[in-house]
């Protein structure tokens, strides 16, 4: 077998695994790949849509997950978590992770532990049948979710929010529930977006 045979079979190997391994790698109907993370630390202002119900104080629920995955559900709000397979890196163990449903009209989460990062998006499923009418939208806006830092970047008397990155989303008319995919822990709120 020549020297040059040789390397080519080594890269056909190389290639072909490459190949499966791309076969394996997560993905999504909403986000393909995993995101840059490259949310700036320019914040943008958007109306935030709101609940018809009005949230009376914040609470809690929580879940102890490792890389089998698992599901958060508040149904109070008909919020729904899931955590696929694997999305939890093995090395990281069991985490305790938890949403915090927050207090007011506007639909929004925060998510700890904060900073956390995913092997594979985690699906946000909001029920919107409890979204309040608000004839100040622009009837082309869309709702969509977005990342906020902190509870200060939340202005429930002004019905609006300072964001830093939106997520595709997508609404599923059949179940009435928006979705996007979660990459990582922060604070997600539902707004509107015009197009």
């Amino acid at each position: 077998m020549t020297r040059s045979h040789t390397i080519r079979l080594a890269l056909a190997g190389l290639a072909t695994m490459a190949a499966a391994a791309c076969a394996d790698a997560p993905g999504s109907a909403l986000t393909a790949r995993t995101p840059s993370f490259s949310a700036g630390a320019l914040a943008k202002s958007e109306k935030s849509a709101g609940r018809q119900h009005p949230v009376a104080t914040s609470f809690t629920r929580s879940i102890d997950v490792d890389h089998k995955g698992g599901r958060i559900e508040i149904p109070e709000v008909g919020f729904r978590l899931d955590i696929p397979k694997n999305a939890i890196h093995g090395n990281l163990g069991t985490i305790h992770m938890s949403v915090t449903v927050l207090a007011g009209n506007q639909i929004a989460y925060d998510f700890q532990p904060t900073g956390l990062t995913f092997d594979q998006p985690l699906q946000f499923e909001q029920d919107m049948r409890d979204l309040a009418k608000d004839a100040s939208v622009d009837p082309a806006s869309v709702l969509q979710v977005s990342y906020f830092k902190s509870p200060a970047d939340l202005d429930p008397a002004h019905g609006t929010a300072r964001t830093y990155e939106d997520l595709p989303s997508g609404i599923d008319f059949s179940g009435h529930t928006l979705k996007a995919d979660i990459w990582h822990f922060s604070g997600y709120i539902v707004s509107w977006s015009r197009r």
